[in-house]
């Protein structure tokens, strides 16, 4: 019996002049280095948050996943 076909997300990535831009679906997010490209790759893919968050909210959410084995403890 064949599976289902799985939905998958439409995920590009564009190189700008700028930056680049960044898109799952329908959400542009554009990025002005390749840290904040992984920055927010991590975000989006990862902890499938598509909602806007500011630099700041993101790179607390990063911290707080590098220190998540050291906190556990």
């Amino acid at each position: 019996m064949p599976r289902p076909k799985k939905q998958l997300k439409k995920i590009t990535v564009a190189t700008l002049p700028n930056g680049y831009a960044f898109t799952v679906d329908s959400k542009e997010y554009l990025c002005f280095s390749a840290e904040q490209l992984v920055n927010e790759v991590f975000v989006r893919l990862a902890l499938g948050e598509l909602e806007y968050m500011n630099r700041n909210t993101i790179a607390a959410v990063l911290e707080a996943a590098a220190k998540w084995q050291d906190l556990k403890d």
